[in-house]
């Protein structure tokens, strides 16, 4: 069996050819070393050049990268449904104050309503309250389960949807 990748048909053996990945390291080099040379001349400049303390630095730079980890996916959805080759984007729950799923109704209404397929990580306890506000059209569900008897549960719940 064999499966398209950026217009190349590759082998289906479950792994990443090492071109390919290699492509993309290079691709993301340019950008890593930026990042990282600003990042290292920050405390240099700021604390030895102009005596701002280097906690204060820390803070300053630290700021950016934590606001970045809880908007940046949210900001560019408009930006990733917007490219054709994207049929499907996982939906997985940030830990912590990311649960429930309820949460991110809006988020998953919104990749739906592009045509596009989701693929949500729920909790059992959660599956009843999101069939009820999700449609279940281009809906991949992740739930876990131990027990063969819940899952046929779970399964019939869903079929029903």
């Amino acid at each position: 069996m064999e499966i398209e990748t950026m217009g190349n048909s590759v082998p289906n053996s479950g792994r990443v050819p090492f071109i390919q990945k290699f492509g993309f390291g290079v691709g993301s080099l340019g950008e890593v070393i930026m990042a990282n040379l600003i990042l290292g001349l920050a405390n240099a400049i700021y604390n030895i050049e102009m005596g701002v303390p280097a906690w204060l630095i820390g803070i300053a730079v630290c700021v950016p990268r934590l606001w970045d980890a809880f908007t940046d996916p949210v900001n560019h959805l408009d930006a990733i449904l917007s490219v054709s080759g994207i049929n499907a984007i996982q939906w997985v729950q940030p830990p912590g104050d990311g649960r429930p799923i309820i949460q991110w109704v809006d988020l998953i209404k919104r990749i739906q309503q592009d045509g596009k397929s989701v693929v949500v990580d729920l909790e059992k306890e959660e599956l009843d309250d999101f069939m009820e506000v999700i449609r279940p059209e281009g809906i991949f569900l992740c739930i876990a389960s131990n027990d063969v008897q819940e899952q046929k549960k779970i399964v019939s719940k869903v079929e029903k949807w």
